[in-house]
């Protein structure tokens, strides 16, 4: 988070982008507000950190520097007084066509400062129209589809309607539990690209050995605690035991992927989700 991330006095685009030039994965967060704000004709006459990082990310993808751009696309959210916090598919409210066809000037001027400062070795950045950078964004490939990791249920029917303090808390702590469980998901996603990029990179595949490990996620815009996962020596028992967990999850994923058989497939996704209660428990508990 930008608080323990920056130091003081330091240029906030600057560092973001200093710091994605020494990483093998970048995890830009892709929600609807932000592309709203793209959306928008007068967001061109100013800089949009978004887009920028978005930018720059696309750009050193394209010349090597980075090697995985793993997005975390986070649908509409919308609720009720009787349905816990349900999410739409991003893909589905959003249309491209709807994003200027036109590159947004002073964001562009941003990168090529930084390409100018520190990136002159490479090939100079062409200016992309906002709908190029976001329609970029959406062709990189990624499992971290919030909506699909959320869990969709009703309130238990004691307080599903009870306009109370207690069933307004009750409803609330259901939404968190089922939030953190989404980002604990992704957090897993994203360690499997991270390994694949280290093994690429000649640096082995755990995460955990790599010191620091070589990701970047603005984690302004994320919850802290759920991607800590991702960065966590394994140095407790209860580290241990989500590890092992992810490694006979991962297992039960790759024999599914292999098998034909119809029951023996219909048994393997039982297993897997009966492995995957099982993880979330214990990450939650944690």
């Amino acid at each position: 988070h930008d608080v323990a991330s920056l130091k003081r006095g330091e240029k906030m685009d600057d560092a973001f982008m200093r710091a994605m030039l020494g990483t093998l994965v970048v995890v830009p967060f892709v929600s609807p507000d932000a592309l709203q704000r793209m959306m928008s004709e007068e967001n061109l006459g100013k800089v949009d950190n978004v887009l920028l990082e978005w930018s720059l990310a696309l750009y050193l993808l394209e010349q090597g520097v980075v090697r995985r751009v793993c997005p975390v696309f986070v649908g509409p959210v919308s609720d009720t007084a009787t349905v816990t916090v349900k999410m739409a598919n991003l893909f589905h409210a959003v249309e491209l066509d709807s994003f200027p066809h036109e590159d947004n000037e002073p964001t562009f001027d941003v990168l090529q400062k930084f390409h100018q400062k520190y990136l002159q070795h490479l090939a100079a950045p062409q200016p992309e129209s906002v709908r190029d950078i976001v329609s970029g964004i959406f062709r990189c490939s990624s499992e971290c589809l919030c909506w699909e990791q959320l869990q969709q249920g009703e309130y238990p029917e004691e307080y599903a309607q009870d306009p109370s303090v207690r069933g307004q808390l009750c409803r609330l702590a259901l939404d968190r539990t089922q939030a953190g469980l989404v980002f604990v998901r992704c957090a897993q996603n994203i360690r499997r690209v991270i390994q694949d990029a280290l093994q690429e990179h000649g640096m082995g595949t755990d995460v955990a050995a790599t010191s620091p490990p070589r990701i970047h996620i603005p984690l302004a815009h994320t919850p802290v605690a759920a991607f800590a996962a991702v960065q966590s020596e394994a140095t407790t028992p209860l580290d241990r035991k989500v590890q092992a967990l992810e490694r006979r999850i991962d297992k039960v994923e790759r024999e599914l992927a292999a098998e034909e058989d119809r029951n023996e497939k219909t048994a393997l996704k039982q297993t897997l989700r009966a492995l995957q209660a099982k993880l979330d428990d214990l990450l939650l508990n944690c």
